[in-house]
C-alpha cells in the first residue's frame, strides 16, 4: 500500500466594504475545475504556524 503525504493548507473568505467576497479565477489550462472561481488559498510549510500562513496570504489579496 502506498503512503501519501498531507499537507496542510489555509484559505482566506475575505470581504469588501460593500460585502463583496474576493473569488480568485482558476487557470483555463488547470487539470481541475478550470476557469473557475475559488477562495485564495496557500499551502502552510512544516512547521510554520497557522496564523503566520494566514498573515503571509492577507496582504496579497487585502486590496480587492
Amino acid at each position: 500500500m502506498d503512503i501519501k503525504s498531507l499537507a496542510l493548507a489555509v484559505r482566506l473568505l475575505l470581504f469588501n466594504h460593500a460585502g463583496e467576497v474576493l473569488l480568485i479565477q482558476r487557470s483555463h489550462s488547470s487539470k481541475t475545475n478550470p476557469g473557475t472561481g475559488e477562495l485564495p488559498k496557500g499551502k502552510i510549510d512544516p512547521g510554520e504556524p497557522f496564523d503566520t500562513a494566514v498573515r503571509i496570504l492577507t496582504p496579497v489579496h487585502a486590496r480587492f
